[in-house]
C-alpha cells in the first residue's frame, strides 16, 4: 500500500500533524485546503441556484483558491494509500469532507477516502481517531448545503442591489436587536441584604433605548432585601467559544476578532482543545484532568462530581480546556491576565481558571424581588456563600463588573443570548457588522441601518425566527430541500407573493429522464 494522505483545513496545523504522524509512525503526506474547497459565485445577484424537480441543485460553485485547489487535486491524484480527511468535526468540516470525495470522483480517483475525526491536537487524540475511522458520511454535509442555499437565496433573491436595500438573515436579526436596545455598557449594582452580611450583586445591560439615565441612579439606594433561596451551584460554567472569546475580551483587552486568532493559534499549536464549541460540558478523561491539576494546585474544594460531563455520544467537542500539561504546570493562574509574560499564557490562564472552577462548589443564594420594578427584578441578583480560598479570587466577593462595552462583544454576547448564528461565525459577523455603519457610537441604528431592516421581510425580523431557523439549519437526517423550504418559510412567514418573486429568479433544469418538468414541481412554502 502506498503512502496515505491527511487532509486538514488550516496550513497552521500542518506542522502539528507531520509530528502526530511521526509518533503514530502513520506513512502519510499532508495537504491543507485552506478552508473550503469550492465556493459559490462572490457576486449574489448570480444566485448559483436552480431547480430539478423538487430539488434545489448549486449550478455555479467554483474553487475558492485556484492554486490551493489544484494542488488538492495533485495530492488526490497522486495518493496511491487511503485519503484521510481530518477536517474540524463541525458543520464547516463536513461540508469539505464532502467536497472532497466529489473531487475524487470527478478527477477518476479510487482510492478509500475515511474521516479521521480529532477533538484535540494529540497523540491520544491521533491514535483514537486512527482506530475509528469511518466511510465519509455525506448526509453530514447536507445542514451545511442548506445553510448555504438559505443565505444565497435570501442575500441574493432579496436584495435591491440597484437601492442598496440589501438583506441578510443574521445581519436582519442584529439590525432587529439593535432597533430594540443594544447595551453599549455594563453597570455593576449591588444590593443590601437584610442580615448585613455581603450584599447581591447583579450586571446591568445599558441601552441608548430603554435605560435611562436617571433610572441607573436611582438603583445605588436600593433597598435591603432577604434572602429567598439558596441553593449549590458551581462558581462557574466550562467555558464555549463565546464564553471564552467575551473573557479574553474583558480580562486581557483583546478585541473579538485578535481573541478568535489567538485561539485558533493555541489550538493549532496543541495548547487547547477545539475551541469553535457551544459545549459547556467536559467528558470524563478531562474531569480526570482537572481533578489532577487541583490536587497539585492546592484547591481542596475541588470536586470531580461537581463538573458537568458530555453524557450523550452524538456531541463533537468538549468545553474549551488546557491541553499542553507542561505549560500549565507552569503558569501563575494568580496573575492577573494582563501582566502575565504573554498574550499566550493569559490566554490559558483564563482557560485553565474556567475551567477548575467548574469543579467548585458555593452556596448561590438569591433575594427576594416581590415588588420591585422590572427592570430590577428582570437582573440575575444572587451572592455566593462559602466560596473556597483561590488565588485569582478575593476571599470576600466584589463588585460586579462595569464599563463599555465594545460593540463586537455586545454583537457577540446578542447571538449568544438570542441564538443567532454558530459559534465558528460569531466573530466574523461581529466584525462586518461593526465595519458597515448600522449603528452610531450609542449603538442606535443609523438611516443606513433602518433602511435595511425595513426592506427585510416580517418574519426574518423576528428574532426568535431567526433563531428557529438556526436549528433547523443544524438537524442532523434532514434532506436539504426539506430544510431550506422550512427555512424559507419561517423567514418569509408565509408571504406567497413574495415567495414566488423569489422561485422565478431560479432556473429550472430538466431531468435527464425527461424531455419536460412539469411546473408544480415547486418547493411549497
Amino acid at each position: 500500500m502506498g503512502r496515505d494522505l491527511v487532509i486538514i483545513e488550516a496550513p497552521g496545523k500542518l506542522r502539528t500533524f507531520r509530528r502526530l504522524c511521526e509518533e503514530v509512525g502513520l506513512q502519510a503526506d499532508i495537504c491543507a485546503t485552506i478552508g473550503h474547497v469550492l465556493e459559490a459565485p462572490k457576486d449574489l445577484r448570480d444566485l448559483g441556484i436552480a431547480l430539478r424537480g423538487e430539488e434545489y441543485v448549486e449550478t455555479n460553485r467554483r474553487p475558492v483558491r485556484e492554486d490551493s485547489f489544484r494542488y488538492l487535486c495533485d495530492c488526490l491524484a497522486r495518493c496511491k494509500g487511503r485519503v484521510l480527511i481530518a477536517t474540524d468535526n463541525d458543520q464547516e468540516g463536513h461540508v469539505i469532507a464532502a467536497d472532497v470525495v466529489e473531487l475524487m470522483a470527478a478527477i477518476g480517483s479510487r482510492q478509500s477516502a475515511y474521516r479521521l475525526v480529532l477533538n484535540s491536537l494529540t497523540t491520544e487524540a491521533m491514535v483514537k481517531g486512527l482506530a475509528h475511522l469511518a466511510p465519509v458520511n455525506i448526509a453530514l454535509s447536507n445542514a451545511g448545503v442548506a445553510r448555504r442555499i438559505v443565505d444565497r437565496l435570501i442575500g441574493g433573491g432579496l436584495s435591491d442591489f440597484s437601492t442598496g436595500r440589501t438583506v441578510g438573515r443574521v445581519q436582519t436579526a442584529l439590525l432587529s436587536i439593535a432597533e430594540n436596545g443594544l447595551p453599549h455598557s455594563l453597570v455593576g449594582l449591588s444590593m443590601p441584604c437584610s442580615d448585613g452580611g455581603e450584599p447581591f450583586r447583579a450586571v446591568l445591560p445599558v441601552t441608548a433605548v430603554a435605560t435611562p439615565a436617571e433610572l441607573i441612579a436611582q438603583l445605588d439606594a436600593l433597598p435591603a432585601r432577604e434572602v429567598a433561596e439558596a441553593s449549590p451551584a458551581r462558581l462557574s460554567e466550562p467555558g464555549n467559544y463565546g464564553d471564552t472569546l467575551l473573557s479574553l475580551n474583558a480580562a486581557a483587552g483583546l478585541s473579538i476578532s485578535q481573541a478568535s486568532e489567538l485561539l485558533q493559534e493555541l489550538y493549532e499549536a496543541g495548547d487547547i482543545s477545539y475551541p469553535r464549541t457551544s459545549s459547556r460540558a467536559f467528558s470524563g478523561a478531562t474531569a480526570d484532568v482537572l481533578e489532577k491539576l487541583a490536587k497539585v494546585r492546592g484547591i481542596r474544594a475541588f470536586r470531580k462530581a461537581a463538573v458537568p460531563v458530555i453524557q450523550s455520544t452524538g456531541v463533537a467537542h468538549e468545553a474549551i480546556h488546557v491541553l499542553n500539561s507542561e505549560l500549565l504546570k507552569r503558569l501563575d493562574l494568580g496573575r492577573p491576565p494582563s501582566l502575565q509574560g504573554s498574550l499566550r499564557e493569559a490566554a490559558l490562564a483564563v482557560i485553565a481558571r474556567q475551567s477548575l472552577e467548574s469543579g467548585l462548589v458555593v452556596s448561590r443564594e438569591r433575594p427576594n424581588l416581590d415588588g420591585l420594578p422590572d427592570i430590577v427584578a428582570g437582573l440575575d441578583w444572587y451572592r455566593d456563600m462559602r466560596r473556597p480560598m483561590l488565588p485569582w479570587r478575593p476571599a470576600s466577593s466584589v463588585a460586579a463588573k462595569g464599563g463599555a462595552l465594545g460593540l463586537d462583544a455586545a454583537l457577540v454576547q446578542q447571538m449568544m443570548k438570542h441564538g443567532v448564528g454558530r459559534p465558528s461565525t460569531w466573530p466574523s459577523h461581529a466584525a462586518r457588522f461593526a465595519d458597515r455603519g448600522f449603528v452610531d457610537e450609542a449603538y442606535q441604528l443609523t438611516a443606513k441601518g433602518r433602511k435595511l431592516l425595513e426592506a427585510a421581510p416580517q418574519g426574518l425580523r423576528d428574532v426568535l425566527c431567526t433563531a428557529r431557523i438556526e436549528g433547523l439549519l443544524q438537524e442532523h437526517g434532514s434532506e436539504v430541500s426539506q430544510m431550506v423550504n422550512q427555512a424559507l418559510r419561517i423567514a418569509l412567514e408565509g408571504n406567497l407573493e413574495l415567495a414566488a418573486q423569489l422561485i422565478s429568479q431560479l432556473d429550472v433544469l430538466q431531468d435527464e429522464q425527461e424531455e419536460t418538468l412539469e411546473r408544480h414541481h415547486r418547493p411549497a412554502f
